[in-house]
């Protein structure tokens, strides 16, 4: 969600939501 905002000018992109999807999964990795 957060990375949305950091690219709004893509926030309606599908790429966007792929980079979403791997930081959000990546951080949670790294928390585990």
């Amino acid at each position: 969600m957060g990375v949305v905002k950091v690219f709004p000018w893509r926030e309606s992109s599908l790429v966007t939501q792929d980079l979403e999807g791997i930081v959000y999964n990546a951080g949670h990795a790294r928390r585990a």
